[in-house]
């Protein structure tokens, strides 16, 4: 009989969570880890990684365009061809990240919505079970309350 080395749960072999999201908005992440992302109890983190990385790549785009402003303001040509090349070189990288980020995200909401729904749908059920039982009871008790008039009379 064979022991494993480790035994212990799914969450704690998983890598950096954000390294995982990266890896699976840009196609590149292992099946295992794109279905355990998509499980129920791990939407919500998955949304919110994928939310600070689009804020972050936006932050980033924020300062490449600062870069350029700078190198304009001091009126070095070089500095300035320099920042441009720079900034169109990872601009048209972080666009396509960011596209990919965001369709990531709008799976994950919709993800989302759909557990929102199975609740509500399983605790609409409940509810209706829940209001039967008590509309029997109330007749069981109307019955027995008939019942007992009748007795009196």
């Amino acid at each position: 009989m064979t022991v494993p080395l480790y035994v212990g749960t799914l969450d704690e072999l998983r890598p950096d969570l954000e390294a995982l999201v990266k890896r699976d908005a840009l196609g590149r992440a292992s099946p295992d880890d794109s279905a355990w992302l998509r499980e129920p109890d791990h939407l919500d983190e998955w949304r919110d990684c994928l939310i600070r990385l689009a804020q972050h790549t936006q932050a980033d785009q924020t300062v490449s365009r600062s870069r350029i402003e700078a190198a304009r303001v001091s009126r070095d040509p070089l500095a300035y061809r320099q920042a441009m090349k720079a900034h169109a070189e990872w601009a048209g990288r972080a666009a396509h990240f960011r596209q990919k980020v965001e369709a990531r995200l709008r799976e994950c909401k919709r993800l989302i919505r759909k557990r929102e729904q199975a609740a509500n749908d399983e605790y609409r059920a409940h509810l209706e079970t829940r209001v039967r039982l008590l509309e029997a009871e109330v007749r069981r008790i109307a019955v027995a309350a008939g019942a007992g008039e009748g007795a009196e009379r």
